[in-house]
């Protein structure tokens, strides 16, 4: 009896673990980020130049940076479990941040501009309460993408908010935050979004 709940925690961690690789928030993003870009007004040359950048210069130095980190023992793990490691790794993506906001302004996409901006608005809020408390990222990064999605595309795609609920039960399966800090992740996203909407951003 004993071994068969072994075996069943092990397969539920398992399972909870592809759920969180495939969820990354580094896919989330570039996934929705991807897609505005086909949205915007850009000509077809420049959104594939726009792609080139986003993944050879928005995504691939703050993944380089954490390989670096956690081969030098300065963060334990991809996940950055230990929240006092985490306020430095976040002021990087956030100096970084303002750096794609100037990149992506050259382009002259207001919407495209705005959703940079609304990132940034999100990785302050983010990094502010890190300081405090340790909300989900996983969370967060897909309650904002989905979020923006039905924003977008209409209420009728509310459907595609329910991965939210799977990944926050996935990271507590694998004891990467309480309940109340994944639902608290997806919440200040849906709450970011909100001020967005709020200031035209999206």
């Amino acid at each position: 009896m004993e071994k068969s709940k072994k075996a069943q925690s092990n397969i539920a961690i398992t399972i909870s673990t592809v759920i969180s690789r495939v969820l990354d928030p580094f896919l989330v993003l570039a996934g929705v980020t991807g897609w505005m870009i086909w949205e915007s007004t850009l000509s077809d040359q420049s959104k594939y130049v726009f792609l080139g950048i986003m993944l050879g210069v928005m995504i691939l130095p703050p993944v380089l940076l954490l390989v670096w980190a956690i081969s030098k023992k300065r963060i334990d793990n991809w996940d950055i479990t230990d929240r006092k490691q985490r306020p430095l790794a976040l002021i990087v993506v956030f100096l970084l941040g303002i750096i794609n906001i100037i990149i992506v302004r050259t382009f002259g996409d207001r919407m495209l501009t705005d959703l940079f901006i609304m990132y940034e608005l999100w990785m302050a809020g983010f990094l502010a309460i890190t300081f405090i408390w340790k909300i989900s990222g996983h969370t967060g990064t897909l309650a904002l993408a989905t979020g923006l999605i039905v924003l977008r595309v209409g209420i009728g795609w509310w459907p595609i908010l329910l991965p939210v609920a799977i990944l926050g039960v996935a990271r507590v399966v694998r004891k990467n935050h309480t309940p109340a800090q994944a639902i608290c992740g997806a919440f200040y996203s849906w709450g970011i979004l909100f001020v967005a909407r709020s200031m035209g951003l999206v």
